[in-house]
């Protein structure tokens, strides 16, 4: 599946994401939980250290938007992506 992704307030992430703030990213899966999984095999333990918490979900402290409009809360790790989704991940700001 093939999503665009937007990570906004999350300078450290700069050099890893190869200075892209959003960009294509394809994935094997459907869940927020497989994108965020598939992205800390791609880019490594920083997108973990960013984003993640101690239980491998997105941390509360980050804010995931779908579609630019619908903010992902309770149970967002197993929300269901579709092919084109834009997601964006914000940090506290």
């Amino acid at each position: 599946m093939k999503v665009t992704l937007n990570f906004e307030g999350m300078p450290v992430l700069y050099r890893v994401l190869n200075k892209k703030k959003e960009f294509e990213f394809e994935f094997p899966g459907a869940t927020l939980r497989e994108l965020t999984q598939s992205l800390v095999r791609k880019f490594g333990q920083s997108i973990s250290k960013t984003i993640l918490d101690g239980n491998g979900d997105v941390d509360f402290e980050i804010r995931v938007v779908l579609n630019n409009g619908t903010y992902l809360t309770e149970s967002r790790m197993d929300t269901l992506l579709n092919e084109g989704d834009i997601v964006a991940f914000r940090g506290a700001s």
